[in-house]
């Protein structure tokens, strides 16, 4: 009786479902396109991750692990469905776990400025099943279209921001440039001039650290506490103790 009145928990499955144009494979800060994308994800407890191929396209590298489906596979999957645009570096995890919370019931999507298209739609599998009836060779608007999903807007327009020119790259990196600088000020990082620093998102800085102007931090690098980075230096995946100085040019 005990094991009929408990509602089994739903599995998640997460599918990045790219765009033909070839930028989800792109380095943008470090790590590809469609990696920063996922990272949003990241605390969602998905099952399984999966990467949408198309017919004729490519597919990127280190997938590690993740299988690679055709649309129509997308049918025979369990429970709950999260299918994001791969070119979506931008979104926060904040905004998916509001659309996964409202696509348990009803299909939603997120929608981009305008309603000019989805960038992410999350759905129960049945409902993914029968939007894809039908098709020979799907395609992601073709199948949000069936869906009919209710809209949902993020917090920032500028999360469904999808990188699909160099255009679009260059204004990805500002965003996320300009989001680590303000999460870095909110920490007590003390950043002279926040137009000339660049920081990129996987490094961590310690409380009191002064950052003077142009300088650039890279990759996995880790600085104490109450350190000190000069003018125009480059520091690449590197570890600082609390209390360094790291002088001008180095």
């Amino acid at each position: 009786a005990r094991l009929r009145g408990r509602s089994r928990a739903m599995t998640l499955c997460v599918a990045l479902w790219p765009d033909p144009g070839g930028y989800a494979s792109l380095d943008l800060l470090g790590r590809p396109v469609w990696r920063r994308t996922l990272a949003a994800a990241r605390g969602l407890g998905a099952g399984k991750t999966l990467w949408v191929r198309e017919r004729g396209s490519s597919l990127p590298d280190g997938l590690n692990g993740m299988d690679a489906v055709d649309p129509r596979d997308l049918a025979s999957l369990r429970d709950i469905v999260l299918v994001l645009s791969a070119e979506l570096t931008c979104l926060t995890p904040a905004s998916l776990k509001s659309l996964l919370k409202n696509g348990r019931t009803r299909p939603h999507a997120l929608l981009a400025p305008g309603g000019s298209g989805a960038r992410a739609v999350a759905a129960r599998a049945s409902d993914w099943k029968r939007a894809l009836a039908g098709f020979p060779s799907p395609r992601a608007s073709d199948v949000v279209e069936r869906l009919s999903p209710r809209a949902l807007l993020p917090q920032d327009e500028k999360e469904l921001l999808l990188v699909e020119s160099a255009e679009s790259w260059v204004k990805a990196v500002a965003v996320l440039r300009n989001r680590k600088v303000e999460e870095l000020l909110r920490r007590g990082v003390l950043v002279f001039d926040s137009a000339s620093v660049f920081v990129e998102p996987e490094v961590v800085i310690g409380r009191g650290t002064k950052l003077f102007p142009w300088v650039h931090l890279q990759g996995g690098t880790v600085i104490g506490r109450d350190s000190s980075v000069g003018s125009f230096s480059h520091i690449v995946d590197s570890s600082l103790g609390a209390g360094t100085t790291v002088l001008d040019h180095c």
